[in-house]
């Protein structure tokens, strides 16, 4: 159970991480 709390973790961080590059991209412009 806790590997797979860390997994979901990890995905989340991964699809976040993107998505607030992109958002910072935007709102610097």
């Amino acid at each position: 159970m806790l590997c797979k709390r860390w997994v979901e973790l990890y995905e989340l961080e991964t699809l976040m991480l993107p998505l607030f590059k992109l958002s910072l991209l935007l709102f610097s412009n």
